[in-house]
């Protein structure tokens, strides 16, 4: 094993242990984030929906 390899082996030990010190729920939910960006979803006004369902409403 070469130098380069033996710091990588320390940083990992190093992460690894850190990802010890954090709560799994904890640790679950950060791993959720990072890979589920929120996205804000558009939301209708209330009067336009009201008046999509008068519309479809009409039609019938």
């Amino acid at each position: 094993m070469d130098a380069q390899e033996e710091e990588w082996e320390h940083e990992i030990k190093i992460f690894l242990q850190q990802l010890d010190e954090y709560p799994i729920e904890e640790t679950l939910l950060i791993k959720e984030d990072i890979s589920n960006p929120v996205v804000q979803p558009q939301e209708l006004p209330l009067s336009t929906l009201e008046d999509l369902v008068k519309k479809e409403v009409m039609k019938l």
